[in-house]
C-alpha cells in the first residue's frame, strides 16, 4: 500500500473516531448548554478529513464530509 494512503487512513481513522466522540458528547448533552469548542473541533476534523481526500482524489469521501 502507497505510504500516502495508509497515512491518510490512519489520519482519516482518528478523524472520525474524534468525529464520533464529539458527536456523543453533544447527543449527552441534549437540554444542556452546548459547548461551542466540541462543534468547532468536529467541523475542524471534518474539513481536514474532506480537504486531504480531495487532495487525494478520494471523491466520494470528499463529497461525503
Amino acid at each position: 500500500m502507497d505510504d500516502l494512503v495508509k497515512e491518510f487512513l490512519d489520519e482519516a481513522g482518528e478523524h472520525v473516531e474524534g468525529m464520533n466522540k464529539n458527536l456523543l458528547t453533544l447527543e449527552g448533552s441534549i437540554g444542556k448548554s452546548v459547548d461551542k469548542d466540541i462543534i468547532n473541533t468536529f467541523f475542524r476534523s471534518a474539513h481536514s478529513l474532506k480537504g486531504v481526500s480531495g487532495m487525494l482524489g478520494f471523491m466520494v469521501v470528499s463529497k461525503l464530509t
